[in-house]
């Protein structure tokens, strides 16, 4: 394993904290023979780390300072008590009716949004109805701010915001933009203030999950994840223009929505903390900026917002997922088809009027034939899935089971609709509607 290559004690450079830093901790600790307790006291959710001395040193960094938020318990892939109803699968036919182009900020977001909101704040007054006055009167008048009638005059959300400040306490009004950087204006001393912060912050996040659908937080992410479902339909097949595609939905929205609900199961999140507590793993902070120091043979990460020494390391390994771009893609299939002219990635104009070259391939509409360098079609050759990304969103997502209350969404089993569209084309079926 590759893993065994370094010795015990030997400091470790992990950037990327998202599911394969998980995979990485997991081979570096308990690979190593190190093993996971309950804490003392019976403190639920709490673990302790009992090493076996042989694992290196783990300094962690990533973008947030922290990894993805984790998983909420539930039964099932959607939380059962999120029902949306804004943005709902009838709410994006009447753009098409209506012959309208929806915009990601302008149009669904705005949608998505309320549900967050009425998704956190109605959990909030069913689970610690003390944090709110006035219970009764809050929702009523948060529902009726919450129509959609109110998006018309541009004012909901202050309105919304004036509403909140005047019946819920302080301290758990809900900062939705703000989950997704815990650590976003927060400067540290050192390292060691740092790793504490994301210590508790591991700590209260494993805990929400652990409260699944009883916790206000998981179930506004709650809301964002089912929105995904509904947002892949909308936007797919040029449902949103260019500009919005690739300034607004794949511009801030991708990374926020996978930082929330795209997260690791909660025993990771209560396995890193432990780790932590234990000093095995430390945290470099938000922003970090990487450099080689050849001379030295070594690598640092160093972030701003911390006020110490940069982490340094004779390792460094590489957690982050390439992205999933055709243009700049290693694949000797991909490469040989673009250097052939045979395929040629997917252009949009930003809202600038900037030519852009996409993630995904160029496609004519279903069933997804390729489109090559000069705008011809070669008979027989189509795109399905992960290649698929400019046209569809959420392409590394090929089926997902239907929910056990029998609740779908059209865009569970996109991939698998898909495959056999194009199944039906070769064999010179006609398409199903």
């Amino acid at each position: 394993m590759w893993t065994g290559r370094w010795s015990a004690g030997e400091t470790v450079l992990v950037r990327g904290m998202g599911l394969n830093f998980f995979d990485v901790m997991g081979q570096l600790t308990e690979g190593r023979g190190g093993q996971f307790v309950p804490a003392e006291g019976g403190l639920h959710g709490k673990l302790k780390y009992l090493p076996s001395g042989q694992e290196p040193k783990i300094i962690a960094a990533s973008r947030r300072g922290t990894p993805y938020r984790a998983k909420a318990g539930l039964d099932g892939y959607y939380p059962k008590s999120v029902r949306l109803r804004y943005l709902t699968e009838s709410a994006v036919e009447r753009f098409a009716a209506a012959g309208i182009q929806p915009g990601f900020d302008h149009d669904l977001w705005p949608l998505l949004h309320r549900d967050a909101l009425w998704a956190y704040y109605s959990t909030l007054v069913a689970a610690e109805p003390v944090a709110v006055s006035d219970a009764t009167e809050f929702l009523a008048a948060l529902e009726d701010l919450l129509q959609p009638h109110a998006h018309a005059t541009g004012r909901w959300e202050n309105h919304v915001a004036e509403l909140v400040s005047t019946h819920v306490a302080s301290s758990r009004r809900l900062d939705l933009l703000g989950l997704a950087a815990p650590l976003a204006g927060h400067s540290f001393a050192s390292r060691k203030e740092l790793d504490a912060a994301v210590v508790d912050y591991l700590d209260d996040d494993a805990r929400r999950s652990a409260l699944g659908e009883s916790d206000p937080v998981k179930m506004a992410i709650g809301a964002l994840h089912t929105g995904r479902a509904i947002l892949k339909s909308a936007v797919a097949d040029g449902g949103i223009t260019d500009e919005s595609w690739v300034g607004e939905l794949r511009g801030w929205f991708e990374s926020f929505v996978e930082g929330l609900a795209s997260g690791p199961p909660a025993l990771r999140a209560e396995q890193l903390a432990a780790l932590a507590r234990a000093g095995v793993v430390s945290f470099v902070g938000p922003d970090p900026r990487f450099s080689v120091d050849r001379s030295q043979r070594v690598f640092r990460a160093v972030s701003a917002w911390v006020h110490d020494d940069a982490a340094e390391a004779r390792i460094l390994i590489e957690a982050m997922s390439p992205a999933n771009r055709v243009g700049v893609s290693v694949s000797p299939f991909l490469r040989q088809l673009l250097a052939d002219g045979l395929v040629r990635p997917k252009v949009m104009m930003t809202a600038e009027g900037t030519p852009v070259q996409t993630s995904g391939l160029d496609v004519q509409p279903h069933p997804y034939r390729v489109v090559g360098a000069n705008g011809s079609v070669t008979p027989g050759m189509y795109a399905l899935g992960l290649q698929l990304s400019s046209t569809q969103w959420g392409t590394a997502i090929a089926a997902e089971a239907r929910p056990s209350d029998g609740r779908g969404y059209r865009s569970g089993q996109r991939t698998l609709r898909d495959a056999d569209e194009i199944a039906r084309d070769m064999l010179g079926l006609p398409l199903q509607k």
